[in-house]
């Protein structure tokens, strides 16, 4: 996945509150009162910026006028302080705009920086083979190789699984799916869906196309590297196949490989629920592995 974002200007709420009160991360919630009694509430969680007026004094404001709903931030950011909600929505709190804090925590969510966002599965080998492309070939011709004013780049990695189960099955424990199905099985994703493995991470100003540039051709390194495929859904239990489960994604190509050596090796395996109320022991065994 790769990803930029430029955050929007939301419309200006106009809101005029007696109080504000809240804080916290992933998410940061404020709950208000309007001059006439009426509560707000604001969440934001994963880059969602939402805000909420009750429609009268007393009422239920989780049922009340959605005012704002944007993709403010980067996704997965959940850092939003009371200072920076207030001036980027036109809200006042008794006259006033609350003064800003010390938190290092909160982004330039004006508009004025870009955020890219990228992450993928990696093998280990192709992961530090790809660490000394960029390293050796690529980093040394790039711009942002010297320090650029307002630019962050972080690279990050970490092996995919502990160095002793490395595309193996020595030394693990029996899978939670293999106990149920009563057979072994062996799964590289044991944690269910995909998460940050190998990633880059950048902010810039957003008038530099210079360093937009830059980050793009990292990017096609990257992807370079885990090709886009089609992963098939199968049900353990049945071996049947599950299209609605189905997927595209970027896999390693030795990752797959791996995975279509053997019948019993599966990108991620996990219990899927057909209803919100049904129990993991009734729910549906699914695998996922490369489509051959």
């Amino acid at each position: 996945m790769s990803h930029f974002h430029t955050p929007p200007r939301p419309e200006p709420l106009w809101l005029d509150l007696v109080s504000l009160d809240g804080g916290g991360s992933c998410p940061a919630q404020f709950y208000g009162k309007t001059r006439d009694g009426r509560d707000v509430y604001v969440r934001y969680r994963g880059g969602q910026l939402r805000v909420r007026e009750a429609y009268g004094p007393g009422d239920d404001v989780m049922r009340g006028r959605l005012l704002c709903d944007v993709p403010l931030g980067p996704p997965l950011d959940g850092d939003l302080s009371m200072h920076q909600f207030c001036t980027l929505t036109e809200t006042l709190v008794n006259n006033a705009v609350p003064p800003k804090g010390d938190d290092d925590r909160d982004l330039d969510l004006s508009g004025a920086t870009t955020f890219f966002r990228q992450s993928v599965w990696l093998s280990e080998q192709t992961a530090q083979e790809l660490l000394a492309e960029i390293v050796l070939d690529v980093a040394p011709a790039m711009p942002m190789a010297l320090p650029l004013p307002g630019v962050t780049v972080t690279l990050f990695y970490r092996p995919l699984v502990h160095p002793d189960r490395r595309l193996t099955h020595e030394n693990k424990p029996p899978h939670p799916v293999a106990r149920r199905l009563g057979q072994p099985i062996e799964t590289l994703f044991e944690d269910g869906p995909y998460g940050d493995q190998f990633a880059l991470w950048a902010s810039f100003p957003t008038e530099d196309d210079v360093v937009r540039q830059t980050l793009k051709t990292l990017a096609q390194r990257v992807e370079a590297a885990a090709p886009e495929a089609r992963t098939q859904a199968f049900d353990l239990e049945t071996g049947a196949h599950v299209p609605e489960q189905h997927r595209c994604e970027r896999i390693d190509r030795r990752v797959a490989a791996w995975c279509l050596a053997q019948e019993n090796r599966w990108l991620r395996a996990h219990p899927v629920k057909q209803t919100v109320k049904q129990a993991d022991a009734e729910a549906r065994l699914i695998g996922w592995r490369p489509e051959p």
